[in-house]
């Protein structure tokens, strides 16, 4: 059954990935150096840009890619869904509970093999998260930012001591961050875990990348689907806050209208969108 689906999988995917490398793209699944990420693509042709996610504690990219819906947000939208492996379900950030692998020179190594695969530039790539995965996207928007256009998490945010603007060495993309007042896994104000670990302020973190990211100092109030999101013009793009009322979650009615705000470059002529 599994040679099977292989054999279906290649026979379904889009004519044009055929001269991309050594096809993982077209089979889901493509290993790095630290380890491995899967991916889903648009059938409607060449994707316009991809969005790399990276899941929440003790989760794994394979049960990322069994969230039809979540991923259908982004490949109806003609962007590719990456669904990146944390190694034993964790990730690895200034501060947090493990240290198991360098996640942010693993990360480097996802984007790059993506941008090859996929002829992607920098303009074009997203990263975002759930919980944990959240902050692991919060420190590579802080520490090799300028390597992607936009950042859409929920959940998670800096762990502490938080950086300062001035630790960050790239300037952060555009970002949207979805937090919920009813969330007790990661609350707005953070919280202790064990190994003496403790997760940051959602309202500090955001000061932290308004510093870095020559931000006004006027916020504005905006809405996505039902949620007023607080919105700092920055650099790069604004950088939004947007708090719900519900707990710790995410959602693919969020994820798609993140997406369809980011400040993608426009597409080359011919390409599909």
């Amino acid at each position: 059954m599994a040679l099977l689906g292989l054999v279906i999988a290649i026979l379904m995917a889009p004519a044009w990935a055929s001269d991309m490398g050594e096809g993982c793209v077209t089979r889901g699944v493509c290993d790095v150096a630290g380890g491995r990420y899967d991916v889903a693509l648009p059938r409607t042709g060449r994707p316009r840009a991809a969005y790399l996610f990276f899941h929440g504690y003790a989760s794994s990219a394979d049960a990322v890619m069994h969230d039809r819906d979540f991923v259908a947000a982004a490949t109806s939208r003609n962007i590719a869904f990456v669904a990146v492996d944390g190694l034993n379900g964790r990730w690895s950030f200034e501060h947090s509970p493990s240290s198991e692998r360098d996640d942010l020179r693993f990360i480097a190594a996802v984007l790059g093999d993506i941008e090859h695969r996929l002829g992607l530039g920098h303009d074009r790539i997203i990263i975002g998260g759930f919980s944990l995965g959240a902050s692991m996207a919060w420190y590579t928007a802080c520490h090799i930012g300028s390597r992607v256009a936009g950042s859409v998490t929920f959940s998670g945010v800096f762990w502490s001591p938080l950086p300062k603007g001035s630790d960050c060495e790239d300037a952060p993309p555009a970002m949207i961050h979805f937090h919920g007042r009813a969330d007790r896994i990661f609350p707005l104000e953070g919280r202790a875990v064990r190994a003496g670990a403790r997760q940051g302020d959602t309202f500090v973190s955001r000061t932290v990348m308004e510093a870095r990211g020559g931000c006004v100092s006027q916020r504005r109030i905006e809405q996505i689907v039902d949620i007023p999101c607080e919105v700092t013009d920055c650099s790069r793009g604004p950088i939004r806050l947007c708090i719900h009322d519900g707990g710790h979650e995410v959602r693919a009615d969020w994820l798609a209208a993140a997406l369809d705000l980011l400040p993608l470059a426009p597409s080359a002529p011919g390409a599909s969108r």
